[in-house]
């Protein structure tokens, strides 16, 4: 193996519905663990095309605050940077494309945003509203992987390279409007036990949520099978509360209540 992409959302004590999270203890285990099986990390821009040897770089979807609070403080220690993803529409706001329960998150501004970038760290596009890109017509497609990448740049003063496809969802038509919209890089979710790959557009990851202690199981390729089920059991349940999120209006007209979304 030798590179591998991981993938987390939340950095937090918790708790968070659905473990799409860790706690602050388990990300600094798994930062020791990748330094003790003599995994180095991999310049983020050099993603593409990374050096000889073991190495691993860390991305992060939806960019939430708890990142940059409980996350980078170990990894500058250790001198890692990562790829952060925030979803553009939503910088400084509560995730309101979303339901949510336990602890609150919120999305990084443009000034956290700023600083990760001066300290190396790549920013990506996690689109403008976090929708499945695979049911979006090709406008609305192209709106959410230009617009968030014009205003990621804008915010950052940086060039906005990557994308992370919104529950790791793409096709062949979504890769394509990526690649037009001017992106060089797609990343995803594992969906087999491999995680080569030799299209920059559908770049997998592996996944780490809450149950995820040790990377050992992860890392082992008997293993690799029971954990892609893991990893998109929970995916799922995230898909399931996005789509809530996007019918509470319409259950409370069904329902006969007035339904305000923060």
């Amino acid at each position: 193996m030798r590179l591998i992409v991981l993938h987390y959302h939340r950095v937090t004590h918790g708790p968070v519905m659905g473990g799409g999270w860790v706690v602050p203890a388990q990300f600094a285990f798994h930062l020791r663990q990748l330094e003790k099986w003599g995994f180095v990390p991999a310049e983020p821009r050099e993603v593409l095309a990374p050096a000889s040897g073991r190495s691993f770089v860390l991305t992060f979807d939806d960019a939430y605050t708890d990142i940059y609070r409980n996350a980078l403080p170990g990894m500058t220690k250790r001198g890692i940077k990562g790829i952060v993803f925030p979803v553009a529409g939503f910088m400084g706001k509560k995730p309101l494309w979303d339901v949510t329960w336990g602890t609150p998150g919120i999305h990084m501004d443009e000034g956290e945003l700023r600083s990760l970038a001066a300290l190396g760290w790549e920013i990506g596009s996690h689109t403008m509203t976090h929708p499945d890109l695979t049911r979006l017509s090709p406008e609305k497609l192209m709106t959410e992987l230009t617009d968030s990448k014009k205003l990621l740049e804008d915010k950052i003063s940086e060039r906005v390279r990557f994308v992370a496809y919104p529950f790791g969802r793409f096709n062949q038509r979504v890769k394509d409007a990526a690649r037009e919209a001017g992106y060089e890089a797609g990343f995803t979710m594992r969906r087999k036990k491999s995680l080569a790959w030799t299209d920059p557009m559908e770049i997998p990851r592996m996944s780490v949520y809450l149950p995820d202690y040790s990377l050992f199981r992860k890392m082992e390729p008997m293993y690799a099978r029971a954990d892609c089920l893991i990893e998109r059991l929970i995916n799922m349940n995230s898909g399931g509360t996005a789509w809530v999120r996007h019918a509470m209006p319409w259950l409370g007209k069904i329902l006969g209540m007035r339904v305000e979304l923060e």
